[in-house]
């Protein structure tokens, strides 16, 4: 199975930019009308990513680390609402002057 040929630069291409060219791309320098070059990098594939993020939490005092796993894990509770815990760990450190990137951690599941 031979992969897809690279896309062409077009006038409204998001790798043509202000402090760029007009007509070529700014990352890779293909002109309007060509192919983007093979390390450009605004030609994406998919790749699946597995994100573990440390935040702090209220939980009930009295539960274990094997109840709070449960309701997180294999509870009812719905795994969306990770992103309100999220946005709220966000806003915690923006109050401190910090952000989450101490307590992130990506690794590519599926590279290609």
């Amino acid at each position: 199975m031979s992969e897809e040929p690279y896309p062409i630069v077009t006038p409204d291409d998001d790798g043509i930019r202000p402090a760029g060219a007009p007509d070529a791309c700014f990352y890779c320098g293909s002109k309007v009308g060509e192919r983007h070059g093979p390390n450009c990098v605004t030609v994406r594939s998919e790749r699946l990513l597995e994100v573990k993020i440390l935040i702090r939490s209220q939980e009930p005092r009295s539960w274990s680390a094997d109840d709070i796993e449960f309701k997180y894990n294999l509870g009812t509770w719905c795994g969306d609402n990770i992103v309100d815990k999220i946005a709220e760990e966000v806003e915690r450190l923006d109050t401190e002057g910090t952000c989450l990137c101490g307590a992130l951690e990506v690794r590519v599941v599926e590279p290609e």
